[in-house]
């Protein structure tokens, strides 16, 4: 029962084998979409999908994008102590911070047919698109020159329908490497604010 909903009182009656079986006790009614949980108890596909939708309702405009790991990069990352995931994290948040840019993030490892790691993920346009290739490339390993051009993908954001395509394998790929899904705090914010209000209009 949610906070705020209490059961209609009905009084006892003084001889309990007075009482009417034809009427049955009611309770105040319940809303329809009642089991949809709370922010803290949704998972990181949900999450994804409720950053991207705070991402498109920003001012700002946003992107997808792709970037394919190296094999030295793959390999770095599946013996860092701090863990795949956090090992990327902490490398791009470093070259971010080097350029004086405060970007609202979120991604996630993929793996493709034949089990190679590589990154999803969206942003909001806050610099030039080059320079922010030039962050992931330092942080993330640089393809070699015949490669390069295949090595990074960025197209408007259209539809959170991204989001549940990038988060596909998520259980897999968690089962493999640890954590493999994750966003910046500002954009957490932004998430739970936009599912919070998504939640209110469904109950």
């Amino acid at each position: 029962m949610l906070a705020g909903e209490a059961s209609v009182a009905h009084p006892t009656p003084s001889n309990p084998l007075s009482i009417d079986t034809s009427v049955t006790p009611t309770t105040s009614p319940k809303p329809s979409n009642d089991n949809i949980p709370v922010w803290a108890h949704t998972g990181d596909v949900v999450k994804a999908v409720a950053a991207t939708a705070a991402l498109q309702i920003a001012e700002k405009p946003a992107y997808a994008f792709t970037f394919n790991l190296t094999t030295k990069a793959r390999e770095k990352a599946l013996t860092h102590p701090m863990g795949f995931l956090d090992s990327l994290k902490r490398a791009f948040d470093k070259q971010l911070a080097r350029a004086g840019i405060r970007l609202p993030y979120w991604f996630c490892i993929d793996r493709d047919w034949d089990g190679r790691l590589h990154i999803h993920g969206a942003f909001a346009a806050v610099t030039e698109k080059e320079i922010l290739k030039e962050a992931m490339r330092r942080a993330w390993g640089e393809a070699p020159e015949r490669g390069r051009q295949f090595q990074i993908k960025i197209v408007p954001l259209r539809d959170d329908g991204w989001a549940t395509y990038a988060t596909r394998n998520l259980r897999r790929v968690s089962n493999k490497i640890g954590p493999a899904f994750t966003m910046t705090r500002p954009l957490q914010q932004d998430a739970q604010w936009t599912y919070e209000e998504i939640r209110r209009i469904m109950r």
